[in-house]
């Protein structure tokens, strides 16, 4: 009898555990090794770096990160074999939610047709580093002056300033939707100064 205790509901990004409880009939508490597999996967321990979970007197337990997850339903399956035993699985429900960006601001300076540098690591509301692609949009006003994608978790560019009248304008960060993470709209803003006659 194998007994599943997993997340119902959890996001993408997060560190969580599942603990197996695992008895025999007559709810004797049984020694050996069992596996976990995600939509059929095998998981790996973040730990032990492996997909064997020992069992000592009915209870193992495996820790993973859902980085790589998208925002759907999973099924959880553990399987128990051992010899003396017939082999045994049972499976559970688990879904991982989209997560949200993190909200951050930038107060860019410049003059008109000058380039600025942006740099900015990319993080969700759980604090975890951005997994996978984004697609991002920078717009000076209206005007969207930059797209590109992110990969690696940093937003690193260069964008040009367009003309604009000198003051403060606004600024805006879009970061697209995808699997793992709902879409973000950051307001910032830029200064930008009169430039000089030469």
């Amino acid at each position: 009898i194998i007994k599943i205790q997993a997340p119902k509901k959890v996001d993408t990004g997060k560190t969580i555990t599942i603990n197996l409880t695992i008895t025999d009939t007559n709810k004797t508490p049984a020694n050996g090794t069992a596996v976990i597999k995600i939509n059929g996967l095998s998981i790996k321990d973040i730990n032990t770096k492996t997909s064997a979970i020992p069992i000592k007197n009915g209870k193992g337990s495996l820790t993973m990160t859902l980085a790589s997850y998208s925002g759907k339903e999973y099924t959880i399956t553990a399987i128990f074999s051992k010899t003396g035993y017939n082999r045994a699985e049972n499976t559970t429900k688990m879904t991982v939610n989209k997560a949200t960006y993190k909200t951050f601001t930038l107060k860019l300076n410049g003059t008109s047709q000058q380039k600025i540098k942006i740099k900015q690591t990319l993080t969700d509301t759980n604090g975890n580093k951005i997994y996978g692609n984004t697609q991002v949009a920078i717009k000076l006003g209206d005007r969207t002056v930059k797209t590109l994608t992110v990969s690696n978790s940093i937003l690193d560019t260069e964008i040009t300033v367009p003309y604009h009248p000198p003051g403060e304008n606004k600024c805006k960060i879009a970061l697209g939707e995808n699997y793992r993470y709902n879409t973000k709209i950051l307001h910032s803003t830029i200064n930008i100064s009169d430039q000089n006659v030469t």
